[in-house]
């Protein structure tokens, strides 16, 4: 096991040295569709394993719709559709092609009757119904300058929102591991 968790460690931090790369890159090119098609792959891959591992530790039996907030790929809620046959999953963000390329990894997974995109602003526009919100290394992007509510992100950090069955927070560096609260 040792093994297996030192490969998938030195393998992620290659990955890591190779987004900060092609990020720098991306700086100086930012309408490059080809290598922003590239960075969403790799982070895409390194999502995927807790994105596979987290819903077998939780019980979604309960929930029928998961908001995956600022859901990237869409990695989390392919991978909870996948434990959870019943459940409904919309990835939400806000960049079309980000959503182009989650579509295209919803299809490749085989659950697009059950995993759909839409766009959306996070900081700013009202989220979409659902029974369950994932949120996964975003608080990065919620900062006093963009209103951050402290008193909402105290009920995230206590857990309120787990307490009423109401969401899951899933936190983390970006890629290289999730907490599970």
């Amino acid at each position: 096991m040792q093994e297996i968790l030192n490969d998938f460690l030195t393998e992620s931090t290659e990955m890591i040295d190779v987004l900060d790369q092609r990020f720098i890159v991306l700086e100086s090119d930012p309408n490059n569709a080809d290598l922003l098609n590239e960075i969403f792959r790799a982070m895409h891959s390194m999502s995927m394993s807790a994105a596979l591992s987290w819903p077998k530790a939780l019980d979604l039996a309960v929930h029928h719709l998961m908001l995956d907030v600022g859901g990237g790929s869409g990695a989390h809620s392919i991978g909870a559709t996948l434990h959870w046959p019943h459940l409904q999953a919309v990835v939400f963000d806000r960049d079309a092609e980000t959503l182009n390329i989650a579509q295209a990894f919803i299809e490749q997974y085989g659950v697009r009757e059950r995993v759909r995109t839409q766009m959306g602003d996070m900081l700013n526009e009202p989220f979409p119904l659902a029974d369950l919100h994932l949120f996964s290394a975003i608080y990065h992007h919620w900062s006093p300058e963009r209103g951050l509510d402290r008193r909402q992100v105290l009920e995230l950090g206590q857990c309120v929102w787990l307490g009423q069955h109401l969401n899951v927070l899933v936190v983390g560096p970006t890629g290289g591991g999730k907490s599970f609260l």
